[in-house]
């Protein structure tokens, strides 16, 4: 039964009196919200309770199914709600993710290759600036 529906009900005894009919109504929850992972490759993860569709969008108005990880290009929102099969949906869940990347004229490199660079040119500027003490 989907929610909001009600159930009239009375009861009859063998002479056959019956009760005043009184109603009920169903009251069934909506599904918790899914939850959003994403990992330090911008792989995107999204899981729900059993027996749910997923459904994420980019804008929080244009809805997909989820079928698979994806990979976020570039930084952005993601939005994801979970569907019962009674049509009732989740509160919708989001998370920012942020695609660290630096260019280097045509290539894109990890993040992770600028803190290298500075490290080594720092490196240099002490062996640099030892040598010179030495000299002194």
């Amino acid at each position: 039964m989907p929610a909001g529906s009600k159930i009239y009900a009375k009861a009859v005894d063998k002479a056959g009196n019956a009760s005043a009919e009184g109603n009920y109504a169903i009251v069934v929850p909506a599904p918790e919200a899914p939850v959003i992972a994403a990992d330090s490759k911008h792989t995107v993860t999204i899981t729900a309770g059993e027996g749910l569709t997923i459904y994420y969008s980019f804008d929080g108005e244009t809805w997909t199914e989820y079928t698979k990880p994806f990979v976020m290009k570039q930084n952005g929102r993601v939005y994801a709600k979970a569907v019962a099969s009674n049509g009732l949906e989740s509160a919708v869940a989001s998370l920012f993710v942020t695609v660290t990347t630096v260019q280097t004229g045509d290539s894109v490199l990890p993040f992770a290759v600028l803190t290298l660079t500075v490290s080594a040119m720092a490196l240099a500027a002490l062996l640099l600036l030892r040598r010179k003490l030495r000299k002194n």
